[in-house]
C-alpha cells in the first residue's frame, strides 16, 4: 500500500509540474508550434485546455510521463538506508 501511495504522489507531482510549465508558456505566449512531439500529441485532441495544440500535447506528455513515473515507483525495490 505504501508503494502505491508513493507512486501516486510522485506521478501527480510530475504531472502538476508539467501543467505549471504549460501555463507559464501559455501566459508568456511563446511560440511552441515548431515542437513536433507536442504538436503530434496535441493533434489527437485527447485534452483540449489551450487553444494551441502544442500545449495540449505537452499536457498529454505530462500524463504519459506521470504514468511512467507511477509504474517505476510502484515496481522499484525499496531501499533501506539504516
Amino acid at each position: 500500500m505504501k508503494r502505491v501511495v508513493n507512486g501516486i504522489k510522485e506521478g501527480v507531482s510530475v504531472f502538476v509540474f508539467i501543467v505549471i510549465i504549460a501555463i507559464i508558456i501559455n501566459y508568456m505566449d511563446l511560440n511552441t508550434r515548431e515542437n513536433n512531439i507536442w504538436n503530434y500529441l496535441g493533434n489527437f485532441e485527447i485534452i483540449k485546455i489551450f487553444d494551441d495544440n502544442a500545449l495540449n500535447g505537452l499536457i498529454v506528455l505530462g500524463i504519459l510521463i506521470g504514468l511512467g513515473v507511477f509504474v517505476l515507483a510502484l515496481f522499484s525495490p525499496e531501499t533501506d538506508n539504516k
